[in-house]
């Protein structure tokens, strides 16, 4: 199926060429503009923006097509070319492919590609949509148990705490409100002893303080996590909102 750029009526008006390892693409400057960064090499008054031809690098293809889809999308250049068309077309956009499967790791290196150059161009509607769905993964890893998904688990960890620690740290503090889920997180992280995901120091000291109120300094803080959360049956259930006045100072 064509997408909606490669249409021939469409790539008639095209204003800009953008080339792409050896593929050359006949798009549109108002389109592209969405992105900031896009816009400054198109209209910016850098040497790129006096010429026909632009050329990206370190990019692959089909990252690249992926945010075509979703700036067309955006656009809603479809809408406009049917109405022109008087036809009903559907086109390979963005949001009907956002779901790889995770049967192959190479399929993930792709959506994580894609999420940060989401980032690196400044498309914060994509790059929020793929860090939610990122987090679905996470949840469903964490609920399937299963231990030769751990490479896909600590993959997509390591990218969220980086390019969103805060919206990470929440998502794991939200989770671990519930008595399940942490000994379900626990008992999965025993096949990641030496991951980005417990070696987090920034994480299981967060969690420490919001799932347990204590403000204490170690030099592991997932370990005592562990042992906090194994040391009484207190622990084990969310500090109630009456004792959340004050926080608790321990030693280790």
């Amino acid at each position: 199926m064509l997408h909606l750029w490669e249409e021939e009526c469409i790539q008639q008006t095209s204003d800009i060429k953008i080339k792409v390892n050896d593929q050359v693409y006949k798009l549109h400057k108002l389109v592209l503009n969405i992105s900031p960064v896009l816009k400054n090499l198109t209209v910016g008054g850098y040497i790129e923006s006096y010429s026909d031809t632009i050329e990206l690098f370190d990019m692959e293809n089909s990252i690249w097509e992926f945010i075509l889809d979703h700036l067309y999308d955006l656009m809603d250049i479809a809408r406009a070319y049917n109405l022109l068309n008087g036809s009903y077309r559907s086109y390979n956009l963005l949001y009907n492919n956002i779901h790889l499967t995770l049967e192959k790791i190479e399929n993930l290196n792709m959506l994580v590609d894609l999420y940060e150059k989401s980032d690196y161009f400044q498309l914060s509607k994509l790059h929020k949509i793929i860090q939610t769905y990122f987090f679905t993964i996470l949840e469903y890893l964490i609920d399937s148990s299963d231990p030769s998904m751990s490479q896909f688990f600590d993959l997509i960890y390591s990218v969220l705490s980086h390019h969103n620690p805060t919206a990470t740290n929440t998502f794991f503090c939200n989770l671990m409100t519930s008595k399940t889920k942490r000994q379900l997180i626990i008992s999965y992280s025993s096949y990641l002893s030496d991951s980005c995901f417990t070696k987090d120091t920034s994480l299981w000291k967060y969690l420490i303080h919001n799932n347990f109120l204590i403000t204490v300094e170690s030099s592991n803080y997932y370990q005592l996590y562990c042992q906090v959360f194994a040391l009484t049956p207190l622990y084990n259930t969310v500090v109630s909102d009456s004792d959340s006045d004050s926080d608790r100072d321990f030693n280790f």
